[in-house]
């Protein structure tokens, strides 16, 4: 009979696959991908409640999968399903950088081969991988044939509409300078973008040319999209807050009804850019310290509140080097005038932000366990912010449950 339970299988699982991905990614967006999947599938498996992943990027004990033993009580049926929909999901999150032989890696990386759920695990991959080409190849056939849309036809327009908006907030040199740096930053991911060439006039510096070669359009219309999400994303982010939260909008209209289908069809998720630009992390630092604030308010003096947040804060700071862009005022009460967050914040990756705010939440809650903080904590959040911050990492419900046995 096996001796190997729930949680070590579910340990071992995520462990290899935070490795794999981290190699033909990076570490912190193999992190990212991992807590994304575990909170997508967490209502079909409740148990994944008792599951934290901490980032080794920002942990000095390296990395940590904490998994509850109430985990081992699962059916083994069950769980296994779970495993399977845990490789399944991230393999479909990482999308291109998967290739042919990811799940074969997965599979070849594996340990205990012997145990029966692990060799139920091999026989389900060996399954998944000849689907999961055949299922690529067909998503990549249909975006390029029978929609017929060339990556050369889109990239112009789009190009063109991002320096036309950035030139609302600076003047029409700076925006296509901004574009071109973003453009050239993603050109180490996405080794095609030097298939665009951006050209001044030579007599007049203010109007550009777009040049595209013709093995941009050999691309695979889901990687185009993926890398195209990116740089509309960060160009967003150079908005202003008012113009961030209508920059998607504003974006479409700019490029025009029949460009922003082509941007679609192609796999463009406005969606999923939209709320990238509207929280991001000056946005949602400012939401998690106003809510802390108001909900701690509520069971002590709001200077106490301010106070115990701000020596909260400084105590991190030198452990979360992103929190040295929030500025606590502990000797100032008034509503809105307590703290502030430089806008620097935002040039920070995200996952870091949801480390620190992590720890900040946990060390109150430990300090002062008398005082039922989360659950009124997520209530004030509301679920879009909350679900924003548990995508950085931010597990409320673990939290919760950890600190409800105190």
């Amino acid at each position: 009979m096996s001796e190997l339970n729930n949680s070590k299988v579910l340990i071992f699982t995520i462990d290899t696959l935070i490795k794999i991905i981290g190699k033909r990614t990076s570490p912190s967006l193999a992190y990212q991908t991992l807590n994304k999947v575990i909170n997508k599938i967490q209502p079909k498996y409740d148990y994944l409640r008792f599951v934290e992943i901490k980032n080794s990027l920002y942990s000095e004990t390296g990395s940590e999968i904490i998994v509850d033993p109430e985990i081992d009580k699962v059916d083994p049926s069950n769980f296994l399903n779970c495993i399977k929909d845990i490789a399944d999901y991230s393999t479909k999150e990482i999308g291109e950088n998967a290739d042919f032989f990811f799940i074969r890696e997965l599979r070849d990386n594996l340990k205990y081969e012997n145990e029966p759920i692990v060799r139920d695990l091999l026989l389900n991959l060996n399954a998944r991988q000849h689907e999961y080409i055949f299922n690529r190849k067909e998503e990549i056939r249909r975006g390029k044939i029978f929609f017929d849309i060339k990556n050369s036809d889109i990239v112009e327009p789009v190009i063109k509409s991002l320096i036309y908006l950035l030139s609302k907030i600076n003047s029409n040199n700076l925006a296509e300078e901004k574009v071109i740096s973003i453009l050239n930053k993603y050109k180490e991911s996405y080794n095609f973008l030097n298939y665009i060439k951006i050209n001044y006039n030579a007599e007049d510096k203010s109007l550009i040319f777009i040049e595209t070669r013709e093995e941009l359009d050999d691309i695979s219309s889901l990687t185009m999209a993926e890398a195209l999400e990116k740089i509309i994303e960060e160009i967003g982010k150079l908005s202003t807050d008012d113009l961030a939260q209508s920059f998607i909008d504003d974006f479409k209209i700019v490029l025009g009804e029949n460009n922003t289908h082509k941007l679609i069809r192609l796999g463009v998720d406005f969606t999923n850019v939209k709320n990238a630009i509207k929280y991001q992390n000056r946005r949602i630092a400012i939401k998690v310290l106003k809510s802390l604030i108001d909900v701690l308010s509520q069971k002590t003096t709001r200077n106490n509140a301010i106070t115990m947040i701000g020596e909260t804060i400084v105590f991190f700071q030198g452990i979360h080097n992103i929190l040295n862009y929030v500025q606590i005022d502990t000797t100032n009460i008034e509503e809105g005038k307590n703290f502030t967050i430089l806008a620097e914040i935002n040039s920070i990756e995200s996952y870091k932000l949801g480390s620190a705010f992590r720890d900040v939440i946990s060390m109150i809650q430990k300090n002062h366990k008398k005082i039922s903080l989360i659950d009124d904590f997520k209530k004030q959040l509301g679920n879009d912010y909350l679900i924003e911050i548990e995508k950085l990492g931010v597990n409320l419900h673990f939290l919760e449950l950890k600190y409800s046995f105190k």
